[in-house]
Protein backbone atom coordinates (compact mmCIF):
# COMPACT_ATOMS: atom_id res chain seq x y z
CA UNK A 1 0.00 0.00 0.00
CA UNK A 2 2.92 2.38 0.83
CA UNK A 3 3.98 1.73 -3.02
CA UNK A 4 1.26 2.84 -4.51
CA UNK A 5 0.28 5.58 -2.09
CA UNK A 6 4.11 6.98 -3.52
CA UNK A 7 3.31 6.31 -7.19
CA UNK A 8 -0.25 8.09 -6.28
CA UNK A 9 1.51 10.99 -4.65
CA UNK A 10 4.01 11.24 -7.40
CA UNK A 11 1.22 11.36 -10.23
CA UNK A 12 -0.68 14.11 -8.58
CA UNK A 13 2.63 16.38 -7.97
CA UNK A 14 3.34 15.53 -12.02
CA UNK A 15 0.47 16.76 -13.40
CA UNK A 16 0.21 20.21 -11.18
CA UNK A 17 3.66 20.62 -11.46
CA UNK A 18 3.20 20.56 -15.70
CA UNK A 19 1.62 23.29 -15.44
CA UNK A 20 4.48 25.42 -14.04
CA UNK A 21 5.59 26.30 -17.42
CA UNK A 22 2.50 28.12 -18.54
CA UNK A 23 3.18 31.88 -19.55
CA UNK A 24 0.37 32.63 -16.64
CA UNK A 25 -0.06 29.77 -13.99
CA UNK A 26 -3.01 30.93 -12.73
CA UNK A 27 -5.19 32.29 -15.59
CA UNK A 28 -4.26 29.70 -18.06
CA UNK A 29 -4.71 27.01 -15.44
CA UNK A 30 -7.68 24.61 -17.09
CA UNK A 31 -8.10 20.97 -16.60
CA UNK A 32 -6.54 19.21 -19.40
CA UNK A 33 -7.59 15.36 -20.06
CA UNK A 34 -4.38 14.69 -22.16
CA UNK A 35 -2.12 16.21 -19.09
CA UNK A 36 -4.27 13.59 -16.97
CA UNK A 37 -3.42 10.90 -19.66
CA UNK A 38 0.39 11.66 -19.67
CA UNK A 39 0.67 11.59 -16.01
CA UNK A 40 -1.10 8.06 -16.11
CA UNK A 41 1.66 6.96 -18.37
CA UNK A 42 4.39 8.62 -16.14
CA UNK A 43 2.55 6.60 -13.63
CA UNK A 44 2.72 3.43 -15.10
CA UNK A 45 6.13 3.69 -15.67
CA UNK A 46 6.96 4.98 -12.11
CA UNK A 47 5.55 1.57 -11.01
CA UNK A 48 7.47 -0.56 -13.54
CA UNK A 49 10.58 1.34 -13.11
CA UNK A 50 10.30 1.57 -9.13
CA UNK A 51 9.39 -2.04 -8.60
CA UNK A 52 12.23 -3.65 -10.90
CA UNK A 53 15.11 -1.46 -8.63
CA UNK A 54 13.33 -2.60 -5.41
CA UNK A 55 12.26 -6.34 -6.14
CA UNK A 56 14.93 -7.63 -2.81
CA UNK A 57 12.36 -5.57 -1.03
CA UNK A 58 8.86 -6.91 -1.97
CA UNK A 59 9.53 -10.60 -1.98
CA UNK A 60 5.95 -12.12 -2.84
CA UNK A 61 6.18 -12.71 -6.58
CA UNK A 62 2.69 -13.23 -7.38
CA UNK A 63 2.38 -9.54 -5.89
CA UNK A 64 4.94 -8.38 -8.04
CA UNK A 65 3.70 -9.76 -11.19
CA UNK A 66 0.20 -8.05 -10.55
CA UNK A 67 2.07 -5.38 -10.40
CA UNK A 68 3.78 -4.81 -13.09
CA UNK A 69 0.84 -6.03 -15.09
CA UNK A 70 -1.12 -3.03 -14.14
CA UNK A 71 1.85 -1.05 -14.87
CA UNK A 72 1.90 -2.32 -18.19
CA UNK A 73 -1.77 -1.97 -18.57
CA UNK A 74 -2.00 1.68 -16.97
CA UNK A 75 0.50 2.99 -19.92
CA UNK A 76 -1.35 0.99 -22.76
CA UNK A 77 -4.64 2.15 -21.87
CA UNK A 78 -3.29 5.72 -21.21
CA UNK A 79 -1.73 5.64 -24.44
CA UNK A 80 -4.92 4.71 -26.17
CA UNK A 81 -6.53 7.69 -24.77
CA UNK A 82 -4.08 10.12 -25.22
CA UNK A 83 -4.05 8.71 -29.18
CA UNK A 84 -7.47 8.48 -29.96
CA UNK A 85 -8.96 11.46 -27.61
CA UNK A 86 -12.06 9.17 -27.30
CA UNK A 87 -13.01 11.28 -23.96
CA UNK A 88 -12.33 14.74 -25.12
CA UNK A 89 -15.55 16.68 -26.06
CA UNK A 90 -16.02 20.15 -27.42
CA UNK A 91 -15.11 21.97 -23.92
CA UNK A 92 -12.36 19.32 -22.83
CA UNK A 93 -10.55 19.95 -26.09
CA UNK A 94 -10.29 23.88 -25.88
CA UNK A 95 -9.60 23.07 -21.84
CA UNK A 96 -6.52 21.37 -22.50
CA UNK A 97 -5.52 24.00 -25.42
CA UNK A 98 -5.21 26.71 -23.10
CA UNK A 99 -2.30 25.80 -21.36
CA UNK A 100 -0.46 24.47 -24.26
CA UNK A 101 -0.80 27.78 -25.94
CA UNK A 102 0.43 29.40 -22.77
CA UNK A 103 3.74 27.36 -23.23
CA UNK A 104 4.00 28.48 -26.76
CA UNK A 105 3.56 32.32 -25.27
CA UNK A 106 6.46 31.80 -22.51
CA UNK A 107 8.95 30.09 -24.46
CA UNK A 108 8.63 32.31 -27.34
CA UNK A 109 8.28 35.47 -25.32
CA UNK A 110 11.32 34.39 -23.05
CA UNK A 111 14.20 32.63 -25.10
CA UNK A 112 17.13 34.21 -25.80
CA UNK A 113 16.34 35.18 -29.45
CA UNK A 114 18.81 37.31 -31.40
CA UNK A 115 17.37 36.27 -35.11
CA UNK A 116 15.66 39.28 -36.67
CA UNK A 117 13.61 36.67 -38.68
CA UNK A 118 12.96 34.34 -35.37
CA UNK A 119 11.98 37.26 -33.25
CA UNK A 120 9.51 38.24 -35.82
CA UNK A 121 8.29 34.75 -35.89
CA UNK A 122 7.81 34.49 -32.12
CA UNK A 123 5.77 37.55 -32.03
CA UNK A 124 3.62 36.23 -34.68
CA UNK A 125 2.99 33.15 -32.32
CA UNK A 126 2.40 35.24 -29.09
CA UNK A 127 -0.02 37.05 -31.11
CA UNK A 128 -1.80 34.24 -32.41
CA UNK A 129 -1.95 31.81 -29.60
CA UNK A 130 -3.22 34.98 -27.24
CA UNK A 131 -6.30 35.16 -30.26
CA UNK A 132 -6.84 31.40 -30.21
CA UNK A 133 -7.28 31.24 -26.48
CA UNK A 134 -9.51 34.37 -26.21
CA UNK A 135 -11.70 32.43 -28.71
CA UNK A 136 -11.24 29.37 -26.87
CA UNK A 137 -12.74 31.17 -23.70
CA UNK A 138 -15.76 32.55 -25.48
CA UNK A 139 -16.42 29.56 -26.92
CA UNK A 140 -16.47 27.39 -23.53
CA UNK A 141 -18.58 29.86 -22.20
CA UNK A 142 -21.13 30.33 -25.13
CA UNK A 143 -21.05 26.30 -25.42
CA UNK A 144 -21.50 26.24 -21.33
CA UNK A 145 -24.34 28.32 -21.44
CA UNK A 146 -26.41 27.81 -25.31
CA UNK A 147 -24.73 23.93 -26.24
CA UNK A 148 -22.46 22.84 -29.03
CA UNK A 149 -23.86 25.07 -32.54
CA UNK A 150 -24.19 21.48 -34.46
CA UNK A 151 -25.20 23.03 -37.60
CA UNK A 152 -24.48 25.91 -39.62
CA UNK A 153 -27.53 27.88 -38.87
CA UNK A 154 -26.75 27.26 -35.24
CA UNK A 155 -23.58 28.79 -35.79
CA UNK A 156 -24.77 31.58 -37.53
CA UNK A 157 -26.83 32.28 -34.82
CA UNK A 158 -23.85 32.23 -32.65
CA UNK A 159 -20.46 34.23 -34.41
CA UNK A 160 -17.55 34.17 -32.11
CA UNK A 161 -16.57 37.47 -31.92
CA UNK A 162 -13.51 38.86 -33.64
CA UNK A 163 -10.58 39.13 -31.34
CA UNK A 164 -7.25 40.22 -31.81
CA UNK A 165 -3.62 38.90 -29.90
CA UNK A 166 -0.88 41.41 -28.75
CA UNK A 167 2.60 40.81 -28.10
CA UNK A 168 2.35 43.10 -24.82
CA UNK A 169 2.85 41.35 -21.45
CA UNK A 170 -0.93 41.95 -20.42
CA UNK A 171 -1.72 39.65 -17.02
CA UNK A 172 -5.46 39.95 -18.09
CA UNK A 173 -7.04 36.79 -17.68
CA UNK A 174 -7.75 36.37 -21.61
CA UNK A 175 -4.19 37.86 -22.70
CA UNK A 176 -5.60 39.85 -25.37
CA UNK A 177 -8.19 42.35 -26.28
CA UNK A 178 -11.29 42.44 -28.75
CA UNK A 179 -10.46 43.60 -32.11
CA UNK A 180 -13.10 46.59 -33.45
CA UNK A 181 -14.96 46.19 -37.32
CA UNK A 182 -12.53 46.09 -39.26
CA UNK A 183 -12.25 49.49 -41.73
CA UNK A 184 -12.61 47.09 -44.78
CA UNK A 185 -15.31 44.98 -43.50
CA UNK A 186 -18.05 44.11 -46.15
CA UNK A 187 -21.21 46.13 -45.83
CA UNK A 188 -23.87 44.33 -44.29
CA UNK A 189 -21.66 42.14 -42.04
CA UNK A 190 -22.58 41.48 -39.06
CA UNK A 191 -20.42 41.12 -35.61
CA UNK A 192 -21.79 40.42 -32.12
CA UNK A 193 -19.94 42.37 -29.69
CA UNK A 194 -22.10 44.53 -27.87
CA UNK A 195 -20.48 47.12 -25.81
CA UNK A 196 -21.67 47.10 -21.94
CA UNK A 197 -23.27 49.30 -20.51
CA UNK A 198 -21.28 51.29 -17.95
CA UNK A 199 -18.72 51.45 -20.53
CA UNK A 200 -20.93 54.47 -22.32
CA UNK A 201 -19.38 57.70 -22.69
CA UNK A 202 -19.89 59.76 -19.99
CA UNK A 203 -22.42 62.59 -21.67
CA UNK A 204 -24.69 59.53 -21.97
CA UNK A 205 -23.55 56.79 -19.56
CA UNK A 206 -26.54 57.88 -16.79
CA UNK A 207 -29.19 57.94 -19.91
CA UNK A 208 -27.84 54.78 -21.09
CA UNK A 209 -28.09 52.88 -17.21
CA UNK A 210 -31.55 54.37 -16.86
CA UNK A 211 -32.71 53.00 -20.02
CA UNK A 212 -31.35 49.62 -18.84
CA UNK A 213 -33.00 50.09 -15.08
CA UNK A 214 -36.10 50.50 -17.45
CA UNK A 215 -36.01 47.52 -19.68
CA UNK A 216 -34.91 45.21 -16.52
CA UNK A 217 -37.35 46.49 -13.82
CA UNK A 218 -40.28 48.19 -15.92
CA UNK A 219 -42.61 48.44 -13.62
CA UNK A 220 -40.86 49.64 -10.83
CA UNK A 221 -39.13 52.46 -13.10
CA UNK A 222 -42.48 53.24 -15.23
CA UNK A 223 -45.50 52.67 -12.74
CA UNK A 224 -47.97 55.08 -14.67
CA UNK A 225 -47.38 53.54 -18.01
CA UNK A 226 -47.26 49.24 -17.05
CA UNK A 227 -50.87 48.10 -16.42
CA UNK A 228 -50.08 44.89 -15.73
CA UNK A 229 -47.51 42.39 -13.53
CA UNK A 230 -44.77 41.95 -16.78
CA UNK A 231 -41.45 43.65 -17.29
CA UNK A 232 -39.31 44.18 -20.43
CA UNK A 233 -37.40 41.41 -18.77
CA UNK A 234 -39.79 38.82 -18.95
CA UNK A 235 -39.30 38.80 -22.79
CA UNK A 236 -35.78 40.22 -23.19
CA UNK A 237 -33.35 38.58 -20.68
CA UNK A 238 -30.17 40.13 -19.60
CA UNK A 239 -31.44 43.34 -20.29
CA UNK A 240 -31.63 42.08 -23.95
CA UNK A 241 -28.27 41.84 -24.24
CA UNK A 242 -27.95 38.19 -25.50
CA UNK A 243 -27.69 36.15 -28.87
CA UNK A 244 -31.10 34.81 -28.89
CA UNK A 245 -31.11 31.00 -29.58
CA UNK A 246 -31.33 28.77 -26.47
CA UNK A 247 -31.66 30.50 -23.26
CA UNK A 248 -31.06 33.53 -24.97
CA UNK A 249 -34.63 34.91 -24.98
CA UNK A 250 -35.14 37.98 -27.45
CA UNK A 251 -32.00 39.95 -28.31
CA UNK A 252 -32.51 44.26 -28.49
CA UNK A 253 -28.48 44.09 -29.77
CA UNK A 254 -28.64 45.50 -33.21
CA UNK A 255 -32.53 46.54 -32.52
CA UNK A 256 -31.58 50.37 -33.28
CA UNK A 257 -29.95 49.41 -36.85
CA UNK A 258 -33.66 47.57 -38.13
CA UNK A 259 -35.62 50.81 -37.68
CA UNK A 260 -37.50 52.26 -38.88
CA UNK A 261 -38.92 49.28 -40.62
CA UNK A 262 -42.25 47.84 -42.52
CA UNK A 263 -44.56 46.31 -40.02
CA UNK A 264 -47.84 44.47 -40.95
CA UNK A 265 -49.60 45.91 -37.97
CA UNK A 266 -49.56 49.30 -39.17
CA UNK A 267 -49.02 48.34 -42.56
CA UNK A 268 -46.40 51.35 -42.63
CA UNK A 269 -42.74 51.94 -41.57
CA UNK A 270 -42.39 52.40 -37.79
CA UNK A 271 -39.91 54.10 -35.66
CA UNK A 272 -38.24 52.56 -32.72
CA UNK A 273 -40.38 54.71 -30.76
CA UNK A 274 -43.72 53.45 -32.30
CA UNK A 275 -42.52 50.30 -31.44
CA UNK A 276 -41.35 50.72 -27.50
CA UNK A 277 -44.84 51.74 -27.02
CA UNK A 278 -46.52 49.61 -28.88
CA UNK A 279 -44.96 46.90 -26.29
CA UNK A 280 -45.91 48.84 -23.49
CA UNK A 281 -49.21 49.16 -24.67
CA UNK A 282 -49.94 45.61 -26.18
CA UNK A 283 -47.39 43.83 -23.98
CA UNK A 284 -47.28 45.71 -20.14
CA UNK A 285 -51.32 46.29 -21.08
CA UNK A 286 -50.64 49.98 -20.24
CA UNK A 287 -49.88 53.24 -21.74
CA UNK A 288 -47.85 55.00 -24.46
CA UNK A 289 -44.48 57.14 -22.98
CA UNK A 290 -44.60 60.75 -24.34
CA UNK A 291 -42.26 60.85 -27.05
CA UNK A 292 -40.58 63.87 -25.33
CA UNK A 293 -40.59 61.87 -21.80
CA UNK A 294 -36.66 61.38 -20.33
CA UNK A 295 -37.67 57.55 -20.20
CA UNK A 296 -38.47 57.35 -23.65
CA UNK A 297 -34.91 58.82 -24.54
CA UNK A 298 -33.04 56.58 -21.95
CA UNK A 299 -34.62 53.41 -23.58
CA UNK A 300 -33.94 54.24 -27.04
CA UNK A 301 -30.12 55.69 -26.25
CA UNK A 302 -29.68 52.33 -24.05
CA UNK A 303 -30.94 50.53 -27.47
CA UNK A 304 -28.34 52.70 -29.44
CA UNK A 305 -25.40 52.01 -27.22
CA UNK A 306 -25.93 48.30 -27.31
CA UNK A 307 -26.24 48.28 -30.85
CA UNK A 308 -22.90 50.29 -31.70
CA UNK A 309 -20.91 49.18 -34.54
CA UNK A 310 -24.13 46.84 -36.11
CA UNK A 311 -24.58 48.49 -39.99
CA UNK A 312 -27.36 50.12 -40.11
CA UNK A 313 -30.56 47.38 -41.84
CA UNK A 314 -27.85 45.09 -41.65
CA UNK A 315 -28.86 41.18 -41.51
CA UNK A 316 -28.87 40.97 -38.11
CA UNK A 317 -28.83 36.96 -37.24
CA UNK A 318 -29.93 36.65 -33.40
CA UNK A 319 -32.81 39.48 -33.87
CA UNK A 320 -36.12 37.96 -33.20
CA UNK A 321 -37.96 34.15 -32.94
CA UNK A 322 -37.37 31.61 -34.68
CA UNK A 323 -39.76 29.65 -36.59
CA UNK A 324 -40.33 25.99 -34.90
CA UNK A 325 -39.74 23.47 -38.03
CA UNK A 326 -42.15 20.62 -36.15
CA UNK A 327 -45.39 20.56 -38.37
CA UNK A 328 -47.00 18.81 -35.14
CA UNK A 329 -50.74 19.62 -34.24
CA UNK A 330 -50.79 21.74 -31.05
CA UNK A 331 -52.80 19.46 -28.15
CA UNK A 332 -54.18 21.74 -25.16
CA UNK A 333 -55.24 18.78 -23.21
CA UNK A 334 -51.44 17.50 -23.65
CA UNK A 335 -50.17 21.23 -23.02
CA UNK A 336 -51.79 21.48 -19.65
CA UNK A 337 -50.47 18.43 -18.52
CA UNK A 338 -47.16 19.23 -19.76
CA UNK A 339 -47.62 23.15 -18.07
CA UNK A 340 -48.17 22.07 -14.76
CA UNK A 341 -44.65 19.49 -15.15
CA UNK A 342 -42.87 21.75 -16.37
CA UNK A 343 -44.07 25.69 -15.93
CA UNK A 344 -46.36 25.42 -13.05
CA UNK A 345 -43.52 25.71 -10.54
CA UNK A 346 -42.67 28.93 -11.61
CA UNK A 347 -45.81 30.38 -12.90
CA UNK A 348 -48.34 28.75 -10.52
CA UNK A 349 -50.64 26.20 -11.29
CA UNK A 350 -53.51 28.91 -12.30
CA UNK A 351 -50.30 30.77 -14.70
CA UNK A 352 -51.06 33.77 -12.51
CA UNK A 353 -47.31 33.67 -11.72
CA UNK A 354 -45.12 34.83 -8.79
CA UNK A 355 -43.14 31.79 -8.28
CA UNK A 356 -40.05 32.48 -6.88
CA UNK A 357 -37.03 31.85 -9.22
CA UNK A 358 -33.28 31.77 -7.97
CA UNK A 359 -31.06 34.88 -8.68
CA UNK A 360 -28.76 34.24 -11.96
CA UNK A 361 -26.64 36.40 -12.57
CA UNK A 362 -25.16 37.26 -15.87
CA UNK A 363 -21.00 36.42 -16.20
CA UNK A 364 -21.06 39.03 -18.77
CA UNK A 365 -22.62 41.82 -17.90
CA UNK A 366 -23.63 41.22 -14.30
CA UNK A 367 -27.63 41.72 -14.99
CA UNK A 368 -28.78 39.74 -11.82
CA UNK A 369 -32.47 39.76 -11.03
CA UNK A 370 -34.67 38.38 -8.45
CA UNK A 371 -36.85 36.83 -10.76
CA UNK A 372 -40.80 35.68 -10.62
CA UNK A 373 -42.50 33.76 -13.06
CA UNK A 374 -45.13 36.35 -15.00
CA UNK A 375 -47.78 35.69 -14.94
CA UNK A 376 -48.97 33.89 -18.46
CA UNK A 377 -53.35 34.54 -18.67
CA UNK A 378 -55.87 36.80 -16.72
CA UNK A 379 -55.83 40.31 -15.56
CA UNK A 380 -52.00 40.61 -14.89
CA UNK A 381 -50.56 39.02 -17.92
CA UNK A 382 -50.46 40.48 -22.01
CA UNK A 383 -52.89 41.09 -23.43
CA UNK A 384 -54.61 39.45 -26.55
CA UNK A 385 -52.82 42.04 -28.69
CA UNK A 386 -49.15 41.33 -27.62
CA UNK A 387 -46.78 39.42 -30.03
CA UNK A 388 -47.20 36.27 -26.88
CA UNK A 389 -50.30 35.87 -27.48
CA UNK A 390 -49.87 34.74 -31.28
CA UNK A 391 -49.73 30.62 -31.21
CA UNK A 392 -46.36 30.41 -33.03
CA UNK A 393 -44.22 33.69 -31.14
CA UNK A 394 -45.05 31.50 -27.44
CA UNK A 395 -44.65 28.05 -29.19
CA UNK A 396 -40.98 29.85 -30.42
CA UNK A 397 -40.11 31.16 -27.16
CA UNK A 398 -40.98 28.52 -24.98
CA UNK A 399 -39.08 25.62 -26.97
CA UNK A 400 -35.72 28.11 -26.70
CA UNK A 401 -36.14 29.46 -23.29
CA UNK A 402 -38.13 27.36 -21.10
CA UNK A 403 -37.86 26.18 -18.42
CA UNK A 404 -36.23 28.95 -17.44
CA UNK A 405 -32.42 28.34 -17.77
CA UNK A 406 -32.51 25.25 -18.44
CA UNK A 407 -34.64 24.68 -21.66
CA UNK A 408 -35.15 21.26 -22.53
CA UNK A 409 -38.42 20.98 -24.10
CA UNK A 410 -39.16 19.29 -27.37
CA UNK A 411 -40.62 21.67 -30.03
CA UNK A 412 -44.08 19.62 -29.81
CA UNK A 413 -44.26 19.91 -26.07
CA UNK A 414 -43.51 23.56 -26.85
CA UNK A 415 -46.51 24.01 -29.28
CA UNK A 416 -48.70 21.85 -26.97
CA UNK A 417 -47.69 24.24 -24.29
CA UNK A 418 -48.29 27.33 -26.03
CA UNK A 419 -51.62 26.10 -27.17
CA UNK A 420 -52.68 25.70 -23.88
CA UNK A 421 -51.48 29.42 -22.63
CA UNK A 422 -52.69 31.36 -25.35
CA UNK A 423 -56.63 29.21 -25.07
CA UNK A 424 -56.35 30.88 -21.54
CA UNK A 425 -58.37 34.10 -20.50
CA UNK A 426 -56.73 37.29 -20.97
CA UNK A 427 -57.34 41.34 -21.25
CA UNK A 428 -58.29 42.47 -24.44
CA UNK A 429 -56.71 45.04 -26.69
CA UNK A 430 -58.92 48.15 -28.00
CA UNK A 431 -56.84 50.56 -29.02
CA UNK A 432 -57.28 49.59 -32.37
CA UNK A 433 -58.98 47.27 -34.90
CA UNK A 434 -56.23 44.99 -35.40
CA UNK A 435 -55.72 42.30 -33.07
CA UNK A 436 -51.87 41.99 -33.63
Amino acid sequence: MKFFAMIATSMVAMFFLMYLNSYQIIDHFWFSETRLFMTMIMGGAMIIIMLLYMLNMYKDKNKNIITLIFGVLLIGAAIGLVRSQVTVSDVDYMEGMIPHHSIAILTSDRSQIKDVRVRELADEIIEAQRREIMEMQWLIHDIRKNGIAATQEEKERRPVPEFEGSTGKETIETAGVPSEIKSDQKAGEVMYNPPKPEDAPDQIRDVVLLGHKIVTETKKNLPDYVGNELTCHNCHFEGGITQGGKNGSISYVGVAAKYPKYRDRQDFSVDLMTRVNNCLMRSLNGKPLPPESKEMTAILTYFHWISKGIPIYADIPWLGLKPLKSGHQPDNTKGKILFAENCARCHGDNGQGGMKQKNIKSESHGNGHDENGPPLWGSKSFTHGAGMARLENLASFVYYNMPRHEPDLTEEQAWDIAAYVTAQPRPEFEKDDKPW
